[in-house]
């Protein structure tokens, strides 16, 4: 287990050719202090797969949280695809490809649909529950 707030610590910089991050930068005390370290331990031309919540569905889950229909205590820092790329450029990473995944909250029963939308809906990207990004370590 490493903690993503200090990764050149503990790997040192420019170790690896691929970083993958699931759904893990929001729960950290700053996002792009997570991005800044993952960009730091890629080897130039390494690759960096990230998904993170959109930072426009962060209404929606604090309402359900003070409802208590989601129990959950910790961070929860959502991105916006603006603040993705200025810390991803920021950190000499250039996005290659960049998609949204759900259109609406993955618990319905609509798994056929959400996959459909996933992959034909992208001009809907910016409202999007999850942002996923590829981004490469410039050489």
């Amino acid at each position: 287990m490493a903690d993503a707030l200090e990764l050149v610590p503990q790997f040192g910089a420019g170790r690896f050719d691929l970083v993958v991050s699931s759904e893990c930068i929001e729960h950290t005390p700053s996002p792009e202090r997570a991005l800044e370290q993952m960009a730091a331990v890629l080897k130039p031309g390494g690759y960096l797969a990230l998904s993170t919540p959109n930072i426009v569905w962060s209404p929606v889950v604090k309402l359900a949280t003070a409802l208590r229909l989601r129990p959950f205590d910790g961070h929860e820092r959502f991105s916006s695809w603006r603040g993705l790329r200025k810390a991803l450029h920021a950190g000499g990473v250039e996005i290659v490809r960049a998609a949204g995944l759900h259109l609406f909250p993955f618990q319905f029963p609509l798994h056929r649909l959400s996959t459909w939308c996933d992959r034909h809906l992208q001009a809907l990207r910016p409202v999007m529950i999850n942002l996923c990004i590829l981004g490469q370590k410039r050489s």
